[in-house]
């Protein structure tokens, strides 16, 4: 069954632009106009994620934001406010008001799609397999582009992120034992950079996340965010060597087939 998504905005041109976009990920969409009737929405089926306006969500400070955290009966769903400008202030007033990420209008299908991987998780073995499966064609391309016939190209790029990656993951946990959000902050920022650069969309994600949490003074609901950075790339880091491997034996299988020749 298609995962739930409760699009609330009060332009029915951005409700149907964004309802058509979650459509062709896989998602079935529903809009709600207004906060009484998005959280109405929400407390008669619980919707597994909400993307509200982000002047909804703000709403004298007691918006859709408060009304779905207090519905009873309720069903706990990530909420991702969407904002109309990329600015600290506002992202940051979101924030503080309880929801739990932020994208900036308009909405596409990369951006959602990144978006809907770091907030809802597989339920199933067959999703989380889907997932991987598109993952590792993701990382066949980029592998494609370090070819040099020996199967070393990509292997030499592998070996560059995953000595990065871990490098910065364990200067996330010292600046975040130590109290030091500007370095936690550099340190997300740019390891959220390299893990799109490599295709691993949800760990960026994560990392953008966490960047976020702390710019708007959040600090204490970042522990298990750092857990799940640090589980992401393991799981990340498996796909990675698994198309290293599958390139490496191609490039033996050539190599053999052209001395026989």
């Amino acid at each position: 069954m298609a995962r739930r998504i409760l699009v609330a905005d009060d332009s029915p041109v951005n409700c149907l632009v964004a309802q058509r976009l979650l459509r062709e990920l896989g998602y079935e969409a529903g809009t709600a106009a207004t906060a009484a009737q998005a959280a109405e929405r929400h407390r008669g089926r619980p919707f597994d994620l909400i993307l509200v306006d982000s002047e909804m969500a703000l709403d004298g400070g007691a918006g859709l934001t408060g009304r779905l955290r207090a519905t009873a009966h309720a069903a706990p769903a990530p909420i991702i406010a969407c904002i109309t400008a990329s600015s600290e202030e506002q992202r940051s007033a979101c924030l503080n008001a309880g929801v739990d990420d932020v994208c900036v209008k308009p909405l596409h299908q990369a951006q959602l799609r990144t978006l809907l991987l770091v907030w809802l998780p597989p339920r199933t073995v067959e999703e989380a397999s889907r997932r991987a499966a598109r993952t590792r064609a993701e990382l066949h391309l980029l592998a494609e582009l370090f070819d040099n016939g020996s199967g070393n190209g990509f292997g030499e790029v592998v070996a560059m992120f995953a000595a990065d990656t871990e490098s910065r993951l364990q200067a996330l946990h010292d600046a975040a034992g130590a109290g030091d959000a500007a370095q936690l902050r550099r340190t997300a920022h740019a390891l959220s950079g390299s893990c799109a650069s490599m295709g691993g969309w949800r760990m960026a994600g994560l990392c953008r996340v966490l960047d976020l949490k702390y710019q708007a003074a959040l600090p204490a609901s970042c522990a298990r965010l750092l857990d799940d950075i640090s589980r992401e790339y393991r799981h990340f880091r498996l796909q990675l060597d698994h198309v290293l491997r599958c390139q490496q034996l191609a490039a033996t299988s050539e190599r053999t087939v052209a001395r026989r020749y």
